[in-house]
C-alpha cells in the first residue's frame, strides 16, 4: 500500500518555539527537530495528530526538521527535511546614557530597555575605540586617558549572547585631568592657626587651592588660599 510522505502545510515560528502542521494520507507520524549545526538526531517522537510545537529553542537560530508517515509497525514513509529560523529575542536599546568623569576613567549610568543583565558600551575618539561587557549599571570603564574627550554608545545584549539590540544615542564626555588629592588632615592646631596636609593626586603639578570656613560652610562661600606644596599652615583663625 502507498505510505505517502506528509506535506507540510505551515510553520509558525517565535523566538522559542516552533508549531509545524501538515497534511497525510495516515494518522501517525514521526517528527525530530535539531540545531542545523548538529551532527547527530535525537530521538524521533511519535504524534497521533497533524500539528506539533518544538519548545525549549535558541532565539535567532537555523533548525533542521523531519517528518514521516508511520503507516504500520513495518512501513514507514521517506523523510521529508527542512529548515526554518526562529525569530530574534526582543532586545531594546538602553536609553539615557549618562557620564560622570573622573581621572582616567567614567563611570556610566544608562536606563535598561527590559530586563537586560548584560551591555556592551562602546567607548571611541579618533584614537582610541574599546567596548566593554558589563554585567552592572552602573558601571565604570577605565583605561582612559585624563583630559581627553570620548564619545560612548551602549547596546543590550540578549538571550545568552545571541542577540544584540541597536546602540543607544551616542554621548560625549571628557575625563579629568588632575586626580582629587587625598588623605586631607588637619594638625598643629593652635589658638589661631591650623596646618592642613594632603597627598597629591596622579598629574598634580605642585599648584593648589585650599578653601576654609567656619564649620558648615558651603563650597565657594569659605576663604580661598594658594599652596605650592601639599601642605599649608592657616593663620589668624579665631579661637573657641
Amino acid at each position: 500500500p502507498d505510505c505517502a510522505t506528509p506535506v507540510i502545510t505551515n510553520i509558525t515560528k517565535t523566538y522559542a518555539q516552533a508549531t509545524m502542521t501538515w497534511t497525510g494520507s495516515a494518522t501517525d507520524y514521526e517528527v525530530n527537530i535539531k540545531a542545523a549545526t548538529a551532527s547527530v538526531w535525537p530521538a524521533d517522537v511519535a504524534v497521533s495528530a497533524y500539528t506539533y510545537t518544538f519548545s525549549g529553542l535558541q532565539p535567532a537560530t537555523e533548525y533542521q526538521y523531519r517528518i514521516r508517515t508511520v503507516c504500520d509497525s513495518t512501513m514507514q514513509s521517506e523523510w521529508l527535511v527542512g529548515t526554518f529560523v526562529t525569530d530574534s529575542l526582543p532586545c531594546f536599546a538602553p536609553t539615557a546614557l549618562a557620564a560622570t568623569a573622573a581621572f582616567g576613567s567614567a563611570e556610566m549610568s544608562w536606563t535598561a530597555g527590559t530586563s537586560e543583565t548584560q551591555w556592551n558600551i562602546h567607548v571611541w575618539n579618533t584614537t582610541y575605540n574599546h567596548t566593554y561587557t558589563v554585567t552592572t549599571n552602573p558601571a565604570t570603564v577605565t583605561g582612559l586617558t585624563p583630559g581627553v574627550t570620548y564619545n560612548a554608545a551602549i547596546q543590550a545584549v540578549c538571550g545568552g549572547g545571541l542577540v544584540m539590540s541597536d546602540y543607544s544615542d551616542t554621548i560625549s564626555f571628557t575625563t579629568v585631568i588632575c586626580a582629587p588629592v587625598t588623605n586631607v588632615t588637619v594638625s598643629n592646631v593652635g589658638g589661631n592657626t591650623a596646618t592642613i596636609t594632603w597627598t597629591a593626586g596622579a598629574n598634580n603639578t605642585g599648584s593648589y587651592q585650599v578653601e576654609y570656613g567656619y564649620e558648615g560652610f558651603g563650597s565657594g562661600d569659605g576663604t580661598m588660599v594658594s599652596a605650592t606644596t601639599n601642605s599649608i599652615t592657616l593663620t589668624g583663625l579665631e579661637s573657641e
